[in-house]
């Protein structure tokens, strides 16, 4: 810990502020449940039928999802009825 009086330390890569006053791309936080979970959403058209074929629950999925987003700055998805697209 710095002492008082000392300067700071920056860290070598800067965090952006998104509108919600969060911090974005944080895309160390990120694993490959995150991509597969991407991956089976995507491929079966359906959060739900993406869970059912991994064996986990919905908001583990949406929130993995969203995390994803959130790093990426994008929305991946958009709601098509009551299945998902991929986004352009």
């Amino acid at each position: 810990m710095p002492s008082p009086g000392s300067p700071r330390r920056h860290n070598s890569h800067r965090q952006s502020l998104d509108k919600g006053g969060r911090v974005g791309g944080q895309l160390q936080d990120l694993n490959y449940l995150h991509l597969y979970y991407f991956w089976s959403v995507a491929r079966e058209g359906s959060i739900t039928r993406a869970c059912a074929s991994l064996h986990v629950t919905q908001p583990t999925v949406s929130m993995q999802i969203r995390r994803l987003e959130q790093a990426l700055g994008a929305k991946l998805f958009e709601r098509v009825g009551r299945g998902l697209r991929l986004t352009d």
